[in-house]
């Protein structure tokens, strides 16, 4: 499971996208403090993800970088972690890593996990909610574990099915959709409801098709 950090700037930038950054610093059980990035969510919020992997108490500080935006800047607080409730194994089993020998990947606990993934690329955008959810459960009837996707537009799918895409240029500079990606949340969100992991690409580039045949080529004018 994950646990979000919601914030409320206090000023209204022309580009929050890159006019400011906020960095979390989260501190678990154990204390050893690791930091995560928020991310712009539109208007004046932001939000970072924390996905908890010890028991106990958590604790969590922000950081921006404009020092005087007291909406995002020293805001603290906290939260407890519990242990899963179902049978989901993304939950139950904990996060996926590489075995210690190197030759096969584990969730935390050391339960082995064998990457069985089906690839439907557009599968995200294209679909309806409903089809969405029909495709969830016969992959995983299948005993499939993971889906292989596109999370942006892409040469299959200029746009997602309510027409809206990812990133687009903003004068010399990429802006994003805030709304896309909530509605992204809510397809992969799904996948993990299932129990299945989620392997996204998030640009598709190639000398005849740059990323999504949205931007400059010459930004990918290196890619294969």
């Amino acid at each position: 499971m994950r646990f979000e950090v919601t914030l409320e700037s206090a000023k209204t930038y022309k580009n929050p996208l890159q006019d400011v950054q906020v960095t979390v610093d989260v501190t678990p059980p154990s204390g050893r403090t690791y930091s995560v990035d928020a991310f712009w969510d539109g208007e004046r919020s932001f939000r970072a993800r924390i996905a908890p992997d010890e028991p106990g108490p958590w604790r969590y500080r922000t950081r921006a970088s404009d020092v005087t935006n007291a909406g995002l800047h020293e805001k603290s607080g906290g939260f407890t972690c519990g242990p899963a409730k179902g049978t989901n194994p993304l939950y139950t089993h904990g996060h996926l890593r590489v075995s210690d020998d190197r030759s096969h990947l584990i969730h935390a606990d050391g339960t082995p996990f064998f990457w069985l993934a089906d690839t439907v690329w557009a599968g995200p955008m294209l679909s309806s909610e409903k089809d969405w959810q029909t495709f969830l459960r016969d992959r995983r009837a299948k005993r499939f574990n993971v889906a292989q996707v596109m999370g942006t537009q892409n040469i299959a799918a200029a746009a997602n099915a309510s027409g809206r895409q990812a990133f687009f240029l903003d004068g010399d500079k990429v802006g994003i959709e805030p709304a896309f990606w909530r509605w992204l949340d809510r397809r992969f969100d799904a996948l993990n409801q299932e129990g299945m992991v989620v392997s996204p690409s998030f640009s598709w580039a190639a000398r005849w098709a740059p990323a999504g045949r949205s931007l400059d080529p010459g930004v990918f004018q290196n890619a294969s």
